[in-house]
């Protein structure tokens, strides 16, 4: 029988699907290559091997893996992508890693702890090494639970204080600058998550600081490209956002082919900037192939079927996004205005109400609410809904009158003109609500006036000329059939 010295000599070692996991040195290997984990992704991996085959919730997994430190779903979404990456995983057709819709994720590869037996274990008799093996399975993930996060702790402390480099190969200036590059982009990512042009404004400097510490990280710059996105036209010029957004989309990609975000830009560039409905579709599926659970890629991809009138798909699109991002005011916004368009009013109502109770003072949720009201014919209800809303503006502004009289459909063109005039002096607004007033009024020549005005500035209301009912005073004018196929639409 082995002694005591020898059975204290095994070395177990813990082995996912194909790969060896290598704690102590951080990386893991499958005979034919060897890939090395930063500390936070082998965390990731090793939470999940620890519950292989039951889901871990995303509140579990940001609590265990940052406790000290504030992260959004987002920083988990890349971790779990370069987890993926590392294992040579595949999102749609996963053998390790299964994401379970707003749930959380699954280790679904083989998991075992194996022992490398000692020379005297190894000459053992048959019974010995039967008895050997039998305590090894019945205790292999006692040992897991208790001494994995323990060695993780001591090992990963040490080579961090040590040398911040050694573990990704970086020279130690370069780990300081990637570690403080990570650190800008979460603040932006914290910021920029609240998806208002306010938020966006501040997230853009930490997103532009990310990139200057670490030029190769393209995670900065693919969410520096949403973020220019974002702010058009409300900060940012659309000639001067887009090529901007369409730059950094760009260059994400050529640093990361499979980086979601960097896809689900480049459709919103595809679609509004270059008017390529089919390239904007292609980058949208191809971003929710490779990460479904992003939430912003849906919700953008509900915009463009609500934009192409596939409302069934549409709807869809949206509901999965709320459910994935149930605080995003862009989410609930895009299913209100669905809901909305479908006639499906009290799950319109719900989405505007869910917008007020996380931002009081949002003006198109309380409009949108007004709407709601005016469609159920009830006036007085909708009248106070747009007097709180013009109270949250003071003077209305240009906007505000465009929206009220495009879907009030009031008949006074002296007071429109007087309004409008006095509006127009005071800040920029959208050309298609102004050419949707003057449709209304069938006064087509000023309609296409604006109209062309639109196209010429990347209006995104111009995407909207099939769908919206709007339009149909224009849609006989051979103008019109001119205009949409210049905005990309081809049949």
């Amino acid at each position: 029988m082995p002694t005591t010295g020898e059975k204290c000599a095994m070395n177990t070692r813990l082995e996912v699907g194909d790969w060896s996991v290598d704690r102590d040195l951080n990386t893991i290997s499958n005979g034919a290559r060897e890939v090395r984990l930063e500390p936070k992704i082998m965390n990731v991996l090793l939470l999940l091997a620890e519950e292989a085959g039951t889901v871990v919730s995303k509140e579990r997994l940001m609590k265990a893996v940052w406790p000290d430190a504030f992260v959004t779903e987002q920083v988990l979404i890349n971790a779990i992508w370069e987890l993926r990456k590392a294992l040579g995983d595949d999102a749609r057709m996963p053998s390790y890693i299964q994401t379970v819709p707003r749930k959380g994720y699954r280790l679904i590869a083989q998991v075992s702890a194996v022992t490398d037996l000692s020379p005297g274990e190894m000459t053992a008799s048959p019974g010995d090494k039967a008895a050997l093996e039998k305590r090894v399975s019945l205790h292999k993930w006692r040992w897991a639970a208790a001494g994995l996060a323990m060695m993780l702790l001591i090992s990963f402390a040490a080579l961090i204080i040590l040398r911040p480099g050694l573990l990704t190969g970086r020279t130690d200036e370069q780990a300081v600058a990637h570690k403080e590059a990570r650190n800008a982009y979460a603040k932006g990512i914290e910021r920029f998550d609240l998806r208002s042009p306010a938020a966006a404004r501040k997230s853009l400097k930490y997103f532009e600081e990310a990139i200057a510490l670490d030029p190769l990280y393209a995670q900065a710059h693919a969410a520096l490209a949403a973020n220019y996105i974002l702010l058009v036209p409300k900060v940012i010029a659309p000639h001067d956002g887009y090529p901007k957004a369409k730059a950094a989309a760009l260059k994400a990609m050529e640093l990361d082919p499979r980086l979601a975000e960097a896809h689900s830009s480049m459709a919103m560039i595809k679609l509004i900037f270059d008017r390529d409905w089919a390239g904007a579709e292609r980058e949208f599926q191809q971003a929710l192939r490779i990460t479904p659970e992003n939430g912003l890629a849906r919700t953008w991809y509900a915009q463009y079927l609500l934009a192409a009138n596939r409302l069934d798909e549409a709807t869809e699109q949206v509901k999965i996004a709320c459910e994935l991002e149930p605080h995003s005011i862009g989410a609930q916004a895009t299913a209100g205005e669905i809901f909305w368009w479908t006639e499906r009013y009290d799950e319109a109502m719900q989405a505007y109400r869910k917008i007020l109770e996380l931002d009081p003072d949002n003006i198109s949720a309380r409009y949108g609410v007004g709407n709601v009201y005016r469609k159920r014919s009830l006036p007085a209800q909708a009248s106070a809904e747009y007097r709180k809303a013009l109270e949250m503006v003071g003077e209305p502004s240009a906007a505000t009158l465009a929206h009220t009289f495009a879907y009030a459909k009031k008949r006074e063109p002296s007071l429109l003109v007087s309004k409008l005039d006095l509006a127009l002096k005071q800040e920029h607004v959208p050309p298609s609500q102004l050419a949707r007033i003057f449709a209304s009024f069938n006064e087509r020549d000023k309609a296409f006036y604006w109209l062309e005005k639109g196209y010429a500035e990347w209006d995104t209301g111009l995407l909207f000329l099939k769908s919206d009912d709007s339009w149909d005073s224009l849609r006989e004018d051979p103008r019109f059939a001119l205009l949409l196929r210049r905005v990309g639409f081809t049949d």
